[in-house]
């Protein structure tokens, strides 16, 4: 049974009420819960008593001192879940959250939300996603992928959108914003402009000025205020602009991905590297694989250092050591089909039906917490692409397909998991015409006896795989020739006769195995031998 899209997370019910006043019975859903991953970290924002987090799956807070994890998503009040953006106000504990179609979505103490639509319901804009917002007085500057948005927030609407930075052309991306010296600053794809906070009509290009320089004439991704100067970053360069001057402070051999000022002191991160480069340069070490952002912020008077990674949460430094901030969710949103046991836990396969490099390995529901398994957790693995989950009704092993690497057998225990991988190396099986070793499996069912069956798709020794109650493992349907064998999903019916579909136009395929003095059967029902729809199963 398909819980869950390759598009959506896993969404679980509980507290099922069974009327029995009516003939019919009807299932109430009393509690839903939603599973998304608030592991890919986008952006992170203090309102003076925590830090609140953006991800691609919604938003959690967490308190430093207490160590308290909040998590909010669609089901505690969201419109969208994919945010990119976040600002928080300390004096109100205003909270504004942007997204990827141009959503704000806006918190306030004690608290509701709401939710402002004008710039994802305007048409005629291709993209709409929100990359950083700064709040200044009863304004919010949104810098979006077509210009700037300034937001009245006590009136909670649009108060001006500037498709146009002044000499800059036409929706030209703005990707940071900041408040300095009576001006508002941005950084856009084609360079760093300046209009003054109180200008009346910012849509007028008169109101901006470009600043000159040839280091600042191309995009600029970070904007930082820091006293007496704007610290400014590029693709892979940090600069200083002061009193109309600008000079570099370093040039990296990597893309900046974030950088903040506090207490003094600068700290610039690139995709492998954390540094503080101001009032003097020293390396920091970091905990995560590829550092996807660095934000500095102070919560309680204390200043504290994060960086995020994607699907690997966001930590902080609190000068002694890092900590990681622990949210229960899996570690992403591409859970294309999912399982569920009869103890309750769920296993979700990632696979992309288009894009075949995109799958994130498997993940697991076990005993209420979130596991992930991938190539750069378990190199054993072998691959990240996973087709379907099986859950064996016995409770002691779940089935994973693997999309070039065979079939992986999971034994989950007291200790921890047990793993088996069926693959080219100890099996007679063999993959695809162009490259044997390469074994893609699909769908995956049980018959009436246990033995579990699994599609081979375009496998040269077999369209079908058994592996009976004892272990032994064969290919079967082997008639069928090599280029109808592409096929993916398999439903076994109650008379043993196993239906595999095809994504490429081939039909339905039907085989049934020869049991005793019933001979073997197979063929192929297509729109012109039969009342098939369509040939796409």
């Amino acid at each position: 049974m398909r819980l869950c899209s390759w598009r959506a997370a896993l969404v679980v019910s509980s507290g099922a009420l069974w009327s029995v006043a009516f003939a019919d019975v009807v299932p109430r859903i009393e509690r839903w819960e939603l599973h998304t991953s608030l592991l890919t970290v986008r952006s992170v924002a203090s309102d003076g008593e925590r830090f609140w987090a953006a991800t691609s799956g919604g938003l959690f807070t967490y308190e430093p001192r207490s160590g308290a994890v909040g998590v909010i998503r669609k089901t505690e009040g969201l419109l969208v879940q994919d945010l990119t953006a976040l600002a928080a106000d300390t004096a109100t504990g205003l909270v504004t959250a942007g997204a990827f179609d141009g959503t704000l979505e806006l918190y306030e103490r004690p608290g509701r939300w709401e939710h402002l639509t004008e710039i994802r319901n305007e048409p005629g804009i291709p993209d709409k996603r929100v990359h950083a917002i700064t709040i200044a007085g009863r304004y919010a500057y949104v810098a979006a992928a077509f210009g700037l948005v300034v937001i009245d927030l006590p009136a909670r609407v649009v108060a001006q959108v500037v498709p146009r930075i002044g000499p800059l052309p036409v929706g030209t991306p703005v990707y940071a914003v900041s408040i300095w010296q009576d001006s508002i600053w941005v950084g856009t794809g084609a360079g760093l402009a300046v209009a003054p906070v109180n200008a009346p009509l910012l849509n007028y290009p008169s109101a901006w000025r470009a600043v000159q320089g040839a280091e600042l004439s191309g995009p600029i991704y970070h904007l930082s205020v820091a006293d007496s100067m704007l610290l400014v970053a590029t693709h892979d360069r940090v600069l200083r602009y002061t009193a109309g001057t600008v000079t570099t402070v370093r040039e990296y051999s990597s893309r900046v991905v974030g950088m903040g000022w506090a207490a003094g002191r600068l700290w610039v991160a690139t995709q492998a590297q954390l540094w503080q480069e101001l009032p003097y340069r020293q390396q920091l070490s970091i905990p995560v694989f590829e550092v996807s952002g660095l934000w500095v912020t102070t919560v309680g008077g204390e200043v504290y250092i994060l960086v995020g990674a994607s699907e690997q949460g966001l930590w902080y430094w609190d000068w002694h050591q890092w900590k990681a901030i622990q949210v229960n969710t899996p570690h992403t949103n591409l859970l294309f089909h999912c399982a569920v046991d009869l103890q309750g836990n769920a296993w979700c396969a990632t696979w992309h039906p288009v894009d075949r490099g995109a799958g994130r390995g498997f993940a697991a529901l076990y005993r209420g917490s979130w596991y992930a398994f991938t190539v750069q957790t378990h190199p054993w693995l072998g691959g990240n692409e996973y087709f379907y989950a099986l859950a064996l009704p016995s409770g002691g092993e779940v089935w994973f397909s693997n999309w070039g690497r065979g079939l992986l057998q999971l034994f989950p225990r007291d200790t921890g998991f047990a793993f088996e991988r069926y693959d080219v190396t100890n099996t007679l099986f063999r993959g695809i015409p162009s490259d044997t070793t390469y074994l893609p499996f699909g769908g995956m069912a049980l018959d009436a006896r246990g033995d579990l069956w699994a599609v081979c798709h375009w496998c040269v020794t077999g369209a079908l795989l058994r592996r009976t109650g004892d272990g032994r493992i064969q290919p079967m349907l082997t008639m069928l020739p090599v280029s109808q064998r592409q096929n993916l999903p398999l439903a076994i019916d109650p008379f043993g006769t196993k239906w595999v579909g095809s994504f490429v136009g081939d039909g339905l395929f039907y085989f049934r195995e020869q049991t005793g003095v019933v001979a073997e059967a197979w063929g192929r029902l297509t729109t012109s031998n039969s009342a098939l729809p369509h040939n796409i199963q």
